[in-house]
């Protein structure tokens, strides 16, 4: 195992054959200034592009680099991940790709990090720079995650942890995880700066709308109950609906005034009917993602690894 250091940073990379390069030459640059005791980390998440090749001509270049790249496409918390797993530095940083993460501003995240002591501490842009219905997305996610105090909102995958807590996390071995889902399990001492944020200078973002759903759609059957709290709420609230209806339309028939025809009948049926089927989906959905994880489908797999030189 490579010997402990001051300064850890993971950054996962998919598709960045444009900026990584530029990234790794300010980074390196940056972070030399705050200790020469440091590592990098950089995880192709199965990049398209020419990434890797370009990772490998990074790697010889500078010592304090390894680099890693997946199987197969696992998502950009699950390349975290593998990439904190992977370090051995007393603080980890994470941060994206795509030049939006200034590295000059690690220093002053370090530095307020280490004043604080805080066990996270999280780099949130002082201004949005998304598109509209991005950033609506993001607004009416992060005001979910704050009513049901099941995760952070106003997060940010700009991060700076301590050791121990970036220990708890590489114990995750299921094949989804989110890691702002699961900080609040280990620890309530977080951080947030605001921060000036980079403009992506090459190509558009790898999360789509309909990913972005996916990856929210995913959250809450994963770390949270409430899904299946309402579908008992619903079932019972139709079920006491029904039973009035029943009363209603017997007391109908009882005093000569039947309703006519089967329109009510039908709209009852085929209101049960796909309430019905509409639950039955989220469960089957639950017991499916229940069958992932018993069946110890990875959270990861490496294909290939170059570490980075030990230094005597």
């Amino acid at each position: 195992m490579n010997a402990a250091v001051d300064i850890s940073v993971v950054i996962p990379v998919f598709n960045a054959e444009k900026s990584i390069s530029e990234l790794i030459s300010r980074l390196n640059e940056v972070v030399a200034k705050i200790t020469t005791s440091f590592e990098i980390i950089l995880v192709d998440d199965f990049s398209i592009d020419n990434s890797w090749d370009i990772l490998k001509k990074i790697q010889q270049e500078y010592t304090d680099i390894s680099i890693i790249r997946l199987s197969k496409n696992y998502g950009q918390h699950n390349a975290t991940i593998c990439g904190i797993k992977h370090t051995v530095g007393n603080v980890i940083i994470t941060m994206d790709d795509d030049l939006e993460h200034l590295p000059e501003s690690i220093p002053t995240i370090y530095q307020h990090f280490v004043n604080k002591q805080y066990d996270i501490l999280y780099a949130c842009p002082d201004k949005r720079q998304k598109h509209f219905l991005r950033n609506f997305l993001g607004n009416f996610w992060n005001y979910l995650l704050r009513i049901s105090n099941k995760g952070l909102s106003d997060a940010s995958s700009f991060r700076i942890m301590n050791r121990n807590l970036a220990d708890n996390f590489a114990l995750h071995q299921e094949p989804f995880v989110y890691i702002e889902a699961i900080v609040l399990w280990y620890t309530n001492n977080i951080g947030q700066i605001f921060i000036p944020y980079g403009k992506r200078k090459y190509g558009t973002s790898n999360y789509t709308i309909s990913q972005l759903y996916n990856l929210n759609h995913d959250l809450g059957m994963h770390y949270n109950t409430h899904i299946l709290k309402f579908l008992r709420n619903f079932g019972v609230t139709i079920f006491l609906g029904s039973f009035i209806l029943i009363i209603y339309f017997l007391l109908k028939k009882i005093y000569g005034s039947p309703v006519p025809g089967y329109t009510s009948l039908i709209i009852v049926a085929l209101f049960s009917t796909g309430s019905i089927l509409w639950g039955l989906g989220y469960l089957g959905t639950y017991i499916g993602k229940m069958f992932r994880v018993l069946n110890k489908e990875p959270q990861f797999f490496v294909k290939e690894q170059k570490k980075r030189e030990t230094k005597k």
